[in-house]
């Protein structure tokens, strides 16, 4: 990683091009989650914790489409038995492995322009684990190339690949 994390910042920076971070509570296309998994993270809450985020991704899939990020074929169709075929409406997995559960600090955020050709961008963060504090945490991490282009790239939007920690905000799809 550069040690100058303005040396990271593309050129022109999304802000330059108009695009801003919508705030949480705008209105949006989905959520997305990594479903949590690692021991190491969980110890023993791993089954309340799953029965909680079980919960908010009913109560999100009754207005919105929520994301989900699985390991492997296992792992989503264990989750699929334990969100049950109701939420087949609303949930779409992503074989997109990772070592947490934390989407923000490995997913993208998603910028918004109305008036661009392209009014929803995202951009790619390389996540540091808070300055390395978590070093196998980087390590870890899925690459930009991991996530899928159609929304995190749309033909015509620029995508962004900074290498600076970035903000402490959910990572949501915004319209």
């Amino acid at each position: 990683m550069p040690t100058d994390p303005a040396a990271a910042v593309p050129s022109p920076a999304p802000a330059a091009l108009g695009y801003r971070m919508p705030p949480e509570w705008a209105a949006h296309q989905g959520t997305w989650f990594s479903w949590p998994h690692n021991p190491d993270t969980w110890a023993d809450h791993l089954e309340a914790a799953e029965r909680a985020l079980a919960r908010a991704v009913h109560a999100l899939g009754l207005g919105e489409t929520v994301h989900l990020n699985v390991l492997d074929a296992a792992h989503e169709d264990r989750l699929r038995r334990l969100l049950g075929t109701a939420a087949d409406a609303y949930v779409r997995y992503h074989r997109i492995p990772t070592n947490d559960a934390w989407c923000r600090d490995h997913g993208p955020i998603f910028v918004t322009n109305p008036a661009a050709d392209a009014p929803l961008a995202a951009t790619i963060w390389r996540f540091n684990a808070w300055g390395g504090k978590y070093p196998p945490t980087t390590s870890t991490m899925p690459p930009p190339t991991a996530w899928p282009k159609p929304w995190a790239s749309p033909a015509s939007a620029p995508t962004w690949c900074w290498k600076a920690a970035r903000s402490r905000s959910t990572a949501t799809a915004s319209s």
